[in-house]
Protein backbone atom coordinates (compact mmCIF):
# COMPACT_ATOMS: atom_id res chain seq x y z
CA UNK A 1 0.00 0.00 0.00
CA UNK A 2 3.03 2.47 -0.62
CA UNK A 3 3.70 4.32 -3.64
CA UNK A 4 7.56 5.15 -4.75
CA UNK A 5 8.21 7.84 -6.84
CA UNK A 6 11.61 8.07 -8.63
CA UNK A 7 12.72 11.79 -8.26
CA UNK A 8 16.23 10.78 -9.92
CA UNK A 9 14.94 11.95 -13.55
CA UNK A 10 16.16 15.00 -15.09
CA UNK A 11 13.88 17.91 -16.00
CA UNK A 12 12.59 17.91 -19.19
CA UNK A 13 14.31 19.11 -22.42
CA UNK A 14 12.38 21.96 -22.86
CA UNK A 15 13.09 22.89 -18.69
CA UNK A 16 16.97 22.55 -19.16
CA UNK A 17 19.56 24.80 -19.06
CA UNK A 18 22.98 26.06 -20.10
CA UNK A 19 25.44 27.54 -19.00
CA UNK A 20 25.34 31.41 -19.11
CA UNK A 21 27.76 33.44 -17.14
CA UNK A 22 25.26 34.83 -14.74
CA UNK A 23 27.05 33.34 -11.52
CA UNK A 24 28.91 36.37 -11.95
CA UNK A 25 25.73 38.58 -10.81
CA UNK A 26 25.64 36.94 -7.53
CA UNK A 27 26.64 39.14 -4.28
CA UNK A 28 26.62 36.71 -1.51
CA UNK A 29 29.34 33.92 -0.44
CA UNK A 30 28.89 30.33 -2.52
CA UNK A 31 30.80 27.59 -1.11
CA UNK A 32 30.66 24.28 -1.89
CA UNK A 33 31.04 21.64 0.32
CA UNK A 34 33.27 19.00 -1.52
CA UNK A 35 35.14 15.62 -0.74
CA UNK A 36 37.74 13.02 -1.60
CA UNK A 37 35.31 10.11 -1.81
CA UNK A 38 31.76 9.10 -2.42
CA UNK A 39 29.46 8.77 0.67
CA UNK A 40 31.13 10.75 3.50
CA UNK A 41 29.51 13.09 4.74
CA UNK A 42 29.28 16.17 2.36
CA UNK A 43 25.56 16.23 2.22
CA UNK A 44 25.24 15.79 6.54
CA UNK A 45 27.96 18.85 6.52
CA UNK A 46 26.08 21.24 4.17
CA UNK A 47 22.63 20.15 5.74
CA UNK A 48 24.18 20.99 9.36
CA UNK A 49 26.22 24.30 8.67
CA UNK A 50 23.16 25.12 6.63
CA UNK A 51 20.51 24.68 9.68
CA UNK A 52 23.32 25.97 12.08
CA UNK A 53 23.87 29.48 9.88
CA UNK A 54 20.20 30.03 10.26
CA UNK A 55 19.92 29.84 13.68
CA UNK A 56 22.43 32.26 14.16
CA UNK A 57 21.04 34.98 11.92
CA UNK A 58 22.88 34.28 8.73
CA UNK A 59 20.59 33.56 5.56
CA UNK A 60 22.15 30.87 4.22
CA UNK A 61 20.14 28.46 1.41
CA UNK A 62 21.34 25.18 0.44
CA UNK A 63 21.66 24.15 -3.19
CA UNK A 64 20.90 20.02 -3.34
CA UNK A 65 22.83 18.38 -6.34
CA UNK A 66 21.26 14.35 -5.55
CA UNK A 67 18.47 12.89 -4.89
CA UNK A 68 18.57 12.70 -0.74
CA UNK A 69 19.35 16.44 -0.52
CA UNK A 70 16.06 16.99 -2.50
CA UNK A 71 13.74 14.44 -0.80
CA UNK A 72 15.17 15.91 2.81
CA UNK A 73 13.45 19.18 1.82
CA UNK A 74 15.89 21.59 -0.46
CA UNK A 75 14.10 23.85 -2.19
CA UNK A 76 16.59 24.21 -5.35
CA UNK A 77 18.64 21.99 -6.73
CA UNK A 78 19.21 18.67 -8.81
CA UNK A 79 19.95 15.23 -9.21
CA UNK A 80 22.79 15.48 -11.65
CA UNK A 81 23.40 12.22 -11.63
CA UNK A 82 20.77 11.85 -13.70
CA UNK A 83 21.33 14.55 -16.48
CA UNK A 84 23.20 14.44 -19.66
CA UNK A 85 26.50 15.53 -18.82
CA UNK A 86 25.52 18.49 -21.27
CA UNK A 87 23.06 20.32 -18.89
CA UNK A 88 24.59 19.39 -15.43
CA UNK A 89 27.05 22.57 -15.78
CA UNK A 90 24.18 25.16 -16.64
CA UNK A 91 21.89 23.44 -14.71
CA UNK A 92 23.78 23.80 -11.10
CA UNK A 93 24.60 27.61 -12.32
CA UNK A 94 20.98 27.85 -12.82
CA UNK A 95 19.56 26.59 -9.36
CA UNK A 96 22.47 28.70 -7.63
CA UNK A 97 20.88 32.09 -9.64
CA UNK A 98 17.64 31.09 -8.63
CA UNK A 99 18.86 30.70 -4.75
CA UNK A 100 20.04 34.13 -4.70
CA UNK A 101 17.09 36.15 -7.08
CA UNK A 102 14.25 34.22 -5.09
CA UNK A 103 15.74 34.30 -1.40
CA UNK A 104 18.40 36.83 -1.17
CA UNK A 105 20.55 34.78 1.15
CA UNK A 106 23.92 35.87 3.11
CA UNK A 107 25.61 32.73 1.71
CA UNK A 108 24.82 29.92 -0.62
CA UNK A 109 25.88 26.23 0.16
CA UNK A 110 26.13 24.21 -2.60
CA UNK A 111 26.23 19.95 -1.75
CA UNK A 112 28.98 18.21 -3.54
CA UNK A 113 29.12 14.77 -5.07
CA UNK A 114 31.87 12.28 -5.35
CA UNK A 115 35.17 13.80 -5.43
CA UNK A 116 36.84 15.41 -8.34
CA UNK A 117 39.58 12.64 -7.97
CA UNK A 118 37.23 9.96 -8.06
CA UNK A 119 37.70 8.16 -11.77
CA UNK A 120 34.11 7.14 -11.59
CA UNK A 121 32.34 9.99 -11.17
CA UNK A 122 32.32 13.63 -13.01
CA UNK A 123 29.62 15.05 -10.42
CA UNK A 124 32.34 16.98 -8.59
CA UNK A 125 33.80 18.91 -11.99
CA UNK A 126 30.06 20.24 -12.38
CA UNK A 127 29.68 21.97 -9.34
CA UNK A 128 33.08 23.50 -9.12
CA UNK A 129 32.32 25.12 -12.87
CA UNK A 130 28.36 25.50 -12.40
CA UNK A 131 28.03 27.35 -8.97
CA UNK A 132 31.63 28.69 -9.36
CA UNK A 133 32.23 28.56 -5.11
CA UNK A 134 33.96 31.49 -3.67
CA UNK A 135 35.22 28.67 -1.60
CA UNK A 136 35.31 25.12 -0.49
CA UNK A 137 34.66 22.99 2.42
CA UNK A 138 36.53 19.64 1.96
CA UNK A 139 34.85 16.36 3.45
CA UNK A 140 37.61 13.55 3.99
CA UNK A 141 36.92 10.46 6.03
CA UNK A 142 40.43 9.86 7.61
CA UNK A 143 39.61 6.25 8.75
CA UNK A 144 39.45 5.29 4.86
CA UNK A 145 41.82 2.92 2.99
CA UNK A 146 39.99 2.75 -0.31
CA UNK A 147 37.10 4.50 -2.45
CA UNK A 148 33.28 3.65 -1.52
CA UNK A 149 32.75 0.36 -3.18
CA UNK A 150 35.75 0.33 -5.06
CA UNK A 151 38.63 -2.03 -3.10
CA UNK A 152 41.13 -1.53 -5.69
CA UNK A 153 41.24 2.34 -5.36
CA UNK A 154 43.16 3.89 -2.70
CA UNK A 155 41.74 7.00 -1.07
CA UNK A 156 43.64 10.15 -1.82
CA UNK A 157 45.07 12.32 0.91
CA UNK A 158 43.99 15.84 1.48
CA UNK A 159 46.65 17.35 0.93
CA UNK A 160 46.12 15.83 -2.67
CA UNK A 161 42.95 16.75 -3.50
CA UNK A 162 43.60 20.67 -2.31
CA UNK A 163 45.87 20.83 -4.72
CA UNK A 164 43.44 19.30 -7.41
CA UNK A 165 40.60 21.17 -6.55
CA UNK A 166 42.60 24.47 -6.39
CA UNK A 167 44.93 23.86 -9.45
CA UNK A 168 41.57 23.11 -11.83
CA UNK A 169 39.08 26.08 -10.75
CA UNK A 170 39.80 29.77 -9.35
CA UNK A 171 38.69 28.96 -5.76
CA UNK A 172 40.15 28.23 -2.65
CA UNK A 173 40.00 25.39 0.13
CA UNK A 174 38.90 27.27 3.32
CA UNK A 175 38.08 24.73 6.09
CA UNK A 176 38.22 20.63 6.00
CA UNK A 177 35.31 18.50 7.84
CA UNK A 178 36.22 15.11 8.98
CA UNK A 179 33.81 11.94 8.93
CA UNK A 180 34.08 9.95 11.98
CA UNK A 181 33.44 6.55 10.54
CA UNK A 182 35.67 4.20 12.00
CA UNK A 183 37.31 6.53 14.44
CA UNK A 184 36.78 6.74 18.22
CA UNK A 185 36.12 10.59 19.86
CA UNK A 186 39.32 10.48 20.92
CA UNK A 187 41.03 9.64 17.53
CA UNK A 188 39.12 12.02 16.29
CA UNK A 189 40.15 15.22 18.27
CA UNK A 190 43.49 13.74 17.54
CA UNK A 191 42.70 14.34 13.38
CA UNK A 192 41.43 17.96 14.09
CA UNK A 193 44.61 18.81 15.86
CA UNK A 194 46.93 17.16 13.20
CA UNK A 195 44.87 18.28 10.45
CA UNK A 196 44.81 22.09 11.48
CA UNK A 197 48.41 22.06 12.07
CA UNK A 198 49.35 20.22 9.15
CA UNK A 199 46.94 22.50 6.69
CA UNK A 200 46.71 25.18 8.95
CA UNK A 201 42.82 24.92 8.27
CA UNK A 202 39.99 25.05 10.42
CA UNK A 203 39.08 21.35 10.39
Amino acid sequence: QVRIIDIRKPPKLRDLHIFTGQRSKITCPVVAVLGTDCACGKRTTAVELNNHLNRVGIKSIMVATGQSGLMQGAMYGVAIDAMTSQFVIGEIENAVIQAFQNEGPDIILVEGQSAVSHPAFMGSLGILKGSRPDGVILQHPPARTSRCDFPNLKMPDVDSEIKLIETISQTKVMAIALSHENLTVDEVLRFIANYERRFKLPT
